[in-house]
C-alpha cells in the first residue's frame, strides 16, 4: 500500500527532470491521479463487485501490480535516460545566472499544509457519518462524499483552477450559518435538500482547502515534502475524525468541530488577530443563548425544534454578520454549537442517556407528548417501551405482539413447551417479553454499549421482567455461532441491523449453512429485513431456493393510528425452514407468502455480494 501510494509524487518527481515544456509545474499529475481513483472508487460497486468473485479480484489486482511494475520500470528508464543527459549536460560550465534555485521553505507553511489536507480529510469522515446516520441511513451513501472530495483535488490542481481559494472560502463562510442552523435543529426532510445543503458546503469547504495547496505549491525541489505534509494532514485529519472523536466525544462533534475550523481557516497570517472585541462579540452570543432558553423555559414550550429556533435563532445572525472576520466567525460557531449540545436542544423529547461506541452513536429519547422511552442510532429506532407499568411489559416497534416475528413468537413458544432461541442483535431486549418459564433465551450482540443499556433496569425493563432464562453472549454471531453445539436452537431471530446498515456476512449462503447447523429438526431461521432502501427479500429467496429450504415472507407496512399509539412500527421478516411441515405454527396466519410467491435474486455469498442488487426505490417489495 506504502509503495503503491508513493508512487503518484515519485512519478511527479521524475517528470520534474525531464525536458518536457511542463516539466518545471508537474502538480497537474496530481490530479490525474486523483480522477485515477475516482474511477476506481466507482467502477468497483458498480461493476467490478458485481461481476467478479474476491478470488477472481485477487487475480486481477496481481496482474494489474504485474502491469504496474512494468510501466513504473518503463518510467524509471526514461527518467534514468534524462538524468544521465542532464547530468552530461550540468558539467559543462554554467554562469551565476544558469545556477538552479531552491526556496526555503518556512515551518509556518508546512504547519498550513498541514491544516489544509487535515481539515477536509476530518470533514469527509464527519459529513458521511452525519449523513448516513443523521439524515438517512442509505447503504453505500458514503460513495458520493468520497467522490466529491477526489473531486475536488482534481479541480483543485489542475492546469487552470475554477476559482481562488479565497472566493471559494467566502462562499463556504456564506453557507456555514444557515448550515448550523440545519444541524441544532436537527432538521432530517425533506432529505435530497439538506443532503445537497451538507455536501455542497464540504464540496465548497474542501475545495477551498485544496486550492489553497495548489496556489502556495513550491518549488519542484520541494515536491516530495509537500506531498509528505499533504499526506501527515491526511491522516491527522482521518486519525482525529475514525480514532479520537469516538473514544471523546458522546455524539457527532467532529463533524461541527471540523467545520468550525474551516469557518476559522480562512484567517491568514498578517490579517487581524484575535482581539478584545472578540471576546465580548463570543460572550454576548453566550448571553444570548442563555437568555432566550430560559425564556423558552419559562413559556414551557417542548423540547422540539420550534423551541431550539427561538432559542439560536438570534444567535445564528450574529454569528453569521461575522464572516468577515474567520476566528470570530469560528469562535462564534463553537459557542452556537456547544450551547446547543450543553443545552440539549431539540432531542424532540426528554434525552435520558447518550454513549458513543465503535459503531455509532447511542441516545435514549423520552419523546414529548408519549409515555414511551426509546433507544436510537441515528435517526432509526432500536427499540421502545411504555414507562406505563401497565403495558411495559409489552414489545413495541418490529416486535410488536400483531407483527410478524410477534406471532412467530406466539405461536410457536406461548404454550411455555421449553424452547431454545437464539437471537442475533440485542437492541433494549424486547423479544425477551416472549420467554416462559422453562425456556432459554441467547442473546449475541457485538457492541457493549447495546448490551450496557438493555442490562440496565433504569433504563429498559425487558430482560428484568423475563420469565425465561437469559444469556448474552457479546461479539460477532458468526464467530459466536461457531462455538455453539450443532442442533440447538429451535428458532434463531437475525435481527443485527445498526441504522439500516446491512451485515452482510449474516445473509451468505456460507452464514446460512453455519445457521441450519446449529438449527434442530424443525427448527425455524427468522430474518428481519426492515429497510427504506434495501429490498432483501428476493436475495434470501434465491438463497433458500438455492439451498433446497422453504420460506416464507411478510411484509407489514401499514400500522393503524391505534397501533401507532401502542407504540408499533411497519417491519418486513423473512422465514427459513427445511420442510414445509415446519411451518405448521405460523401457518395458521394468513398474510405470510410462501417461496413460490416471491421474486428470487441471485443469492450472496462470502465471495461474491453487492447491495446494487438489492436496491429499491421504496414501493418495491420483493414480489
Amino acid at each position: 500500500y506504502f509503495l503503491i501510494a508513493a508512487g503518484a509524487p515519485m512519478l511527479q518527481k521524475w517528470f520534474s527532470n525531464t525536458r518536457d515544456p511542463y516539466s518545471k509545474d508537474p502538480y497537474f499529475l496530481y490530479a490525474a491521479s486523483n480522477i485515477g481513483s475516482l474511477l476506481a472508487l466507482l467502477a468497483y460497486p458498480i461493476y467490478f463487485e458485481r461481476e467478479f468473485a474476491l478470488g477472481q479480484q485477487s487475480d486481477i489486482w496481481k496482474f494489474g501490480y504485474f502491469g504496474l511494475i512494468a510501466m513504473l520500470l518503463i518510467c524509471a528508464l526514461s527518467g534514468f535516460r534524462n538524468l544521465k543527459a542532464q547530468t552530461s549536460h550540468n558539467l559543462q560550465p554554467t554562469t551565476e545566472s544558469q545556477q538552479p534555485t531552491t526556496e526555503n521553505l518556512a515551518w509556518a507553511s508546512r504547519l498550513r499544509w498541514i491544516l489544509l489536507a487535515a481539515v477536509p480529510s476530518s470533514l469527509l469522515i464527519g459529513v458521511t457519518n452525519y449523513l448516513t446516520t443523521n439524515i438517512a441511513a442509505i447503504p453505500l451513501l458514503w460513495v458520493i462524499p468520497l467522490a466529491l472530495y477526489l473531486v475536488t483535488y482534481v479541480f483543485a490542481f489542475a492546469s487552470k483552477p475554477i476559482a481562488s481559494s479565497n472566493s471559494l472560502g467566502r462562499w463556504t463562510a456564506l453557507l456555514l450559518a444557515p448550515l448550523s442552523v440545519i444541524m441544532v435543529l436537527e432538521a432530517t426532510e425533506p432529505f435530497i435538500m439538506l443532503a445537497a445543503i451538507h455536501l455542497v458546503v464540504f464540496v465548497l469547504g474542501s475545495l477551498a482547502c485544496h486550492t489553497e495547496l495548489s496556489e502556495t505549491r513550491p518549488d519542484t525541489s520541494h515536491l516530495t515534502e509537500f506531498y509528505l505534509w499533504i499526506s501527515v494532514g491526511g491522516v491527522v485529519g482521518g486519525i482525529f475524525s475514525a480514532l479520537v472523536a469516538p473514544a471523546v466525544f458522546q455524539s457527532l462533534a467532529e463533524y461541527p468541530i471540523t467545520l468550525v475550523a474551516l469557518a476559522a481557516l480562512s484567517w491568514r497570517p498578517g490579517n487581524d488577530g484575535w482581539s478584545k472585541k472578540d471576546w465580548l462579540w463570543v460572550t454576548g452570543i453566550v448571553g444570548s443563548v442563555f437568555v432566550l432558553f430560559y425564556a423558552s423555559q419559562l413559556m414551557k414550550l417542548p423540547a422540539n425544534q420550534f423551541r431550539t429556533g427561538i432559542t439560536m435563532g438570534i444567535p445564528a445572525v450574529l454569528c453569521f454578520l461575522q464572516i468577515d472576520r474567520p476566528l470570530r466567525y469560528g469562535a462564534s460557531l463553537g459557542v452556537f454549537f456547544f450551547l446547543a449540545g450543553f443545552l440539549g436542544l431539540s432531542t424532540g423529547g426528554k434525552l435520558v442517556f447518550a454513549e458513543r461506541s465503535f459503531f455509532g452513536v447511542h441516545r435514549i429519547v423520552e419523546p414529548d407528548g408519549t409515555t414511551f422511552r426509546q433507544l436510537t442510532h441515528g435517526n432509526t429506532i432500536h427499540g421502545r417501551q411504555n414507562l406505563n407499568p401497565k403495558f411495559s411489559k409489552v414489545p413495541l416497534t418490529y416486535y410488536h405482539p400483531s407483527g410478524p416475528i410477534g406471532e412467530v413468537m406466539t405461536r410457536m413458544f406461548g404454550d411455555g413447551k421449553p424452547a431454545e432461541v437464539g437471537l442475533v442483535g440485542l437492541g433494549v431486549g424486547s423479544l425477551a417479553a416472549y420467554a416462559r418459564p422453562g425456556q432459554h433465551f441467547t442473546y449475541f450482540e457485538i457492541d457493549p454499549i447495546v448490551i450496557k443499556i438493555a442490562r440496565d433496569p433504569k433504563l429498559f425493563t425487558f430482560l428484568k421482567d423475563c420469565f425465561g432464562k437469559l444469556d448474552i453472549v457479546e461479539g460477532d454471531a458468526r464467530i459466536s455461532l461457531v462455538t455453539k453445539k450443532d442442533s440447538t436452537f429451535d428458532l434463531l431471530v437475525f435481527d443485527a441491523f445498526s441504522s439500516d446498515s446491512i451485515p452482510v456476512h449474516l445473509l451468505t449462503l456460507e452464514a446460512i449453512d453455519l445457521c441450519l447447523k446449529k438449527l434442530r429438526p424443525g427448527g425455524i431461521l427468522a430474518f428481519h429485513i426492515s429497510n427504506r432502501y434495501l429490498s432483501l427479500a428476493p436475495i434470501l429467496a434465491g438463497a433458500a431456493e438455492a439451498k433446497g429450504l422453504k420460506a416464507r415472507y411478510w411484509d407489514d407496512p401499514t400500522v393503524s393510528d391505534a397501533q401507532k399509539l401502542e407504540g408499533k412500527e411497519p417491519s418486513q421478516w423473512f422465514l427459513m425452514a427445511r420442510s414445509e411441515s415446519d411451518f405448521k405454527a405460523t401457518d395458521h396466519f394468513l398474510p405470510w407468502s410462501k417461496l413460490n410467491e416471491i421474486q428470487t435474486k441471485r443469492p450472496w455469498t462470502d465471495a461474491r455480494s453487492n447491495l446494487l442488487e438489492a436496491w429499491t426505490t421504496g414501493n418495491e417489495l420483493g414480489f
